[in-house]
């Protein structure tokens, strides 16, 4: 790999007045979906000792009938999982503002996708991964949201489980409808495997980023890609540096895996092998591809949305777009 000399000025001190960039202008006025929700508080009956095991699997067959009777019994006695639980009830009581929260951003996604079916809602306290708090399975139309990673940052039991700071401070109740437009952009964005070039990642990253522009227009930019407000500065002020990094060292077309491990997977720093590493925020190569997609749909303001999420062509994307920070 070439270094350049100039990597130590690689990362300029932070302006926090950074310039802003006309972006594409998103349907703000969209009404959310008024039909009720298919709404099914699964914890409720998870954690009642009332409930026999054979009751849970006929309630919910879908998540109990494979596990065995003695998992279940031993995994619902779990102190954590039920102290989380009486706090996601503390937090979340009031259910039908959670419900209004989902069907504004359901409201969003059928306004962009009319056939868009609105999802079976599931809430499941102390199942699912933080890795993934929201699951959606377009199989089934079925949408199961862990609460307890929405918590809050100042949360104790994230701290206590050995979750690394940098995942944790983002699990705040204002992340939910990003998470949940994201999780369903998922399976929206086509991904091509063929394409393993990481320009062809990076655009796929940034096309599921622009959903959640649409999908939840009044979401920051830092609360869409889980970065503090800071780190957004930061990825402005070195968007041009960032840029010429990637050219410079011949990575836009290269195919190691790496690039993924260094530049997209979650990471409480981006790895550029350089001394001020440790100042970037992690997924640097996420904002990046969003921010081509973004000068994209701004330089060809007659391509549809769905048109410019459906194109694999990723090559002609980027040509296209006419990037230049």
């Amino acid at each position: 790999m070439k270094h350049c000399t100039r990597i130590g000025l690689f990362f300029v001190a932070l302006v926090l007045a950074a310039c802003g960039k006309e972006e594409k202008t998103w349907t703000t006025d969209v009404e959310a979906v008024s039909e009720p929700l298919q709404w099914h508080d699964v914890s409720a009956v998870y954690y009642d000792e009332s409930v026999s095991v054979d009751s849970l699997k006929r309630v919910y067959p879908e998540f109990f009938d494979q596990v065995p009777d003695s998992v279940i019994a031993v995994r619902r006695q779990d102190s954590l999982s039920r102290a989380m639980h009486r706090d996601v009830l503390a937090k979340y009581g009031n259910q039908a503002a959670l419900q209004d929260s989902l069907r504004d951003v359901f409201g969003y996604i059928k306004h962009y996708y009319p056939q868009f079916p609105i999802p079976n809602v599931y809430l499941f306290t102390g199942e699912l991964d933080f890795a993934n708090p929201v699951v959606y399975s377009p199989e089934s139309d079925d949408l199961v949201i862990g609460l307890d990673w929405f918590l809050g940052s100042d949360y104790s039991a994230y701290r206590l489980m050995g979750i690394p700071p940098y995942i944790y401070e983002f699990f705040e109740p204002a992340a939910l409808k990003p998470q949940l437009a994201y999780n369903i952009s998922k399976h929206i964005v086509p991904f091509d495997i063929r394409q393993n070039a990481f320009i062809n990642r990076l655009i796929y990253e940034g096309k599921m980023m622009i959903l959640q522009d649409a999908f939840v227009p009044e979401a920051s930019d830092a609360r869409k890609i889980g970065y503090t407000q800071e780190q957004i500065e930061w990825c402005r002020v070195n968007e041009k540096s960032i840029y010429t990094y990637f050219v410079e060292e011949d990575m836009l077309y290269g195919s190691d895996r790496k690039l993924i491990e260094r530049f997209i997977d979650p990471a409480p720093f981006t790895k550029f092998f350089t001394e001020t590493d440790r100042e970037s925020p992690g997924r640097v190569g996420v904002w990046l591809g969003w921010q081509i997609c973004r000068a994209y749909l701004r330089n060809n303001p007659e391509v549809d949305l769905d048109d410019f999420i459906r194109d694999i062509k990723h090559d002609e994307i980027f040509r296209r777009s006419g990037y230049k920070p």
